[in-house]
């Protein structure tokens, strides 16, 4: 059995548990592929490939159909971290030995 879950209410449930002051951690998984096409997975309809470590999620109710990525790996990493759409993240294009992070932004760290 498939579900479609919005990351959204996920986010709001972790902000929710945070702002309460739960002395327990919440437990957070970040998945992140690079270089990866929305559908190259078996569970999105991919034929020519086998993902079944990354179909696991899909197969236990977990499937995610909407998303926004940057198309280059630096602007991507950024928004991750800081939460930002990447463009207010500091990081416009691949990052180099003259780029990084803005020392001022506040990460997921």
């Amino acid at each position: 059995m498939k579900y479609t879950k919005s990351l959204i209410p996920a986010a709001l449930a972790l902000q929710a548990s945070v702002l309460s002051g739960q002395t327990k951690q919440p437990n957070v998984l970040i998945i992140y592929t690079d270089d990866q096409g929305s559908l190259d997975m078996n569970c999105y309809g991919a034929t020519d490939l086998k993902t079944p470590n990354m179909d696991a999620p899909a197969e236990k109710g977990v499937r995610f159909t909407q998303f926004y990525a940057a198309p280059i790996s630096s602007p991507s990493r950024a928004s991750l971290l800081t939460g930002e759409f990447t463009r207010r993240s500091g990081i416009w294009d691949n990052a180099g030995d003259d780029k990084c992070l803005p020392l001022e932004k506040v990460t997921i760290a």
